[in-house]
């Protein structure tokens, strides 16, 4: 189970209607979350590790919306194409083998939706990414560089850069020596002879991944437009991962782009947000709840929890 806790005025502006905070807790642990605890208009739910959409109050907001019934069947996020190429070059399979990239364009960086995004990036990456070994996410000011992005695997010493949180330039080697998010997080790399990089089309560093962002792509009030990068060693939870957080920046207004992420024998286009079609055996399913829910019912049920359905013979 994973805390998430939520400003009463952030869920109710983004769910569209004024909800009591006895309401919202109601409402929300029928959905099956727990009620952890309530500290003025700061609400705290357990969230099970099956809805890593709802790590977030744009999550919650999102399947809170379908459970009222004011937005009803599966969300629609429209993306186009961003044109931006992220190339993953063939040194990582033995390093970090996955990448994946997508863009969302026109955010508006408030204090509350960059705390919102924050917390959702680290619990992403303690839960899913089993932290940052399995999946790690860098969130870039994307007008600070100039893609295309590439993703490759070099000697320790052989790249320098300014990372978060320091003023001097170190190199990767030193970076899992003396930086803090180094000392936490580089046994991810243990045994390594080469780390991971991602660079913009001039060399810039966006990111030494799983470990710190460059401090040249760091967000800012003035930030508008976001690249997202996700690695890891699970090709299905990074897409995941980035999915979560681009509909989550969409719930806020943001536009989704997609980007082309090229390997060397394949080419992505992420996000990927194409829908899946899952069959389910009504009478079975009835059986093992104990009701009797009519194929008509159980469509409407699965549209208030944000699928789109239809019983078979049924249009």
């Amino acid at each position: 189970m994973t805390n998430v806790s939520i400003r009463v005025p952030d869920l109710t502006h983004l769910l569209g209607v004024q909800l009591s905070v006895e309401e919202l807790i109601d409402r929300i642990t029928m959905m099956g979350s727990g009620h952890e605890a309530t500290d003025g208009d700061v609400i705290t739910f357990d969230i099970f590790p099956s809805r890593p959409d709802m790590y977030s109050v744009e999550g919650i907001a999102r399947a809170l919306r379908g459970f009222l019934g004011l937005e009803v069947g599966l969300p629609r996020f429209p993306a186009k194409p961003s044109g931006i190429r992220f190339i993953v070059d063939r040194s990582v399979e033995d390093v970090r083998p996955y990448a994946v990239g997508g863009i969302v364009q026109n955010v508006e960086l408030t204090d509350e939706s960059v705390a919102s995004l924050v917390d959702l990036q680290e619990k992403l990456h303690l839960t899913l990414g089993r932290r940052r070994r399995k999946v790690a996410i860098g969130i870039h000011d994307l007008d600070k560089v100039t893609p295309p992005f590439s993703y490759k695997a070099v000697p320790p010493t052989s790249i320098r850069f300014v990372p978060l949180g320091r003023a001097e330039e170190m190199d990767l080697a030193s970076i899992l020596e003396r930086h803090e998010k180094g000392q936490d997080f580089g046994p991810v790399l243990a045994g390594k002879t080469r780390y991971p990089i991602i660079l913009d089309a001039h060399g810039t560093v966006l990111s030494f991944p799983p470990i710190i962002n460059g401090i040249v792509t760091q967000l800012t009030p003035d930030t508008r437009n976001l690249f997202i990068d996700v690695t890891g060693t699970d090709l299905a939870a990074i897409q995941s991962a980035l999915t979560i957080l681009c509909t989550a920046l969409a719930e806020r207004g943001g536009r989704i782009e997609t980007v082309e992420t090229a390997y060397p024998d394949r080419t992505l286009t992420t996000p990927d947000l194409d829908t899946k079609i899952r069959i389910v055996d009504l009478e079975k399913a009835n059986e093992l709840l104990g009701v009797s829910i009519t194929p008509e019912q159980a469509v409407e049920l699965l549209r208030r929890m944000r699928y789109d359905g239809h019983a078979q013979g049924m249009k």
